[in-house]
């Protein structure tokens, strides 16, 4: 399985990135709904959008504003992290939103592999999800999301996924997305898209890992939920050390 290094263990780069998010956020340089934008000479964009432009800048590149596996390859990230940064800003409440670019990048430890980070964050949002279930729309639909939530907490302790397992869960939680309501369809929805991210990363696939927790944060249950998951995920990011960290 491929390491990472964040950042490219460079520390520079951290901290120009990490004081070029402030400026933005100073500026009111961060917008949703779009990767970017111009007004005159005043470039404006989301999350993701905002951090390749000062790629770009820095390093005399031309990575397009929407390409989140070219960013994490510059980041020396996992592209999970770039796909869920532009999830979770997009979803977040204004005040939030605003900063949470800066907060992303600080919490990021140079020379850190963000790779465990998957696993941990699926389990949070499923776990968050059966503890946000609606009782009567719940019918079949807390097995489904439990099973999917086993899958994962295994990945977590072992460090591997069980395919076989994942796959009888992502089934389960289908059929039970076939006979409930949209509430239920939705816990259901992110439940499989956790096990097709298990199954893809024992693959290898970490661009359809990304897509997968990505899914999973946009079923969130409440409008606070995307804060929620925000925090969380920058708590796992600061666990992460390298020797040189410690």
């Amino acid at each position: 399985m491929k390491t990472f290094s964040a950042f490219n263990n460079d520390k520079s780069m951290k901290a120009t990135l990490v004081s070029l998010a402030v400026k933005h956020e100073a500026a009111d340089q961060y917008i949703a709904g779009t990767y970017d934008t111009w007004g005159g000479a005043l470039f404006r964009g989301c999350s993701v959008g905002c951090t390749i432009n000062d790629f770009n800048d820095m390093h005399n590149l031309s990575i397009y504003h929407g390409d989140h596996n070219a960013l994490a390859e510059n980041l020396g990230v996992p592209p999970f992290i770039t796909r869920l940064q532009d999830t979770l800003f997009e979803g977040l409440p204004t005040p939030q939103r605003y900063s949470f670019t800066p907060k992303l990048l600080t919490a990021i430890n140079v020379g850190s592999d963000l790779t465990e980070v998957l696993p941990k964050f699926l389990k949070f949002v499923l776990e968050d999800l059966i503890d946000n279930l609606d009782e009567v729309e719940s019918i079949g639909v807390r097995e489904a999301v439990q099973g999917s939530l086993d899958v994962v907490a295994n990945w977590v302790v072992t460090g591997v996924v069980d395919s076989d397992a994942a796959s009888d869960a992502s089934r389960a939680a289908i059929y039970t997305a076939s006979y409930a309501d949209r509430a239920a369809r939705a816990a259901s929805d992110a439940a499989i898209y956790a096990d097709r991210a298990a199954i893809y990363a024992a693959s290898g696939a970490a661009s359809c890992a990304a897509r997968a927790a990505s899914y999973a944060a946009i079923y969130a249950p409440s409008d606070t939920a995307y804060t929620r998951y925000a925090d969380h995920l920058i708590h796992l990011i600061e666990e992460c050390y390298t020797e040189d960290n410690i």
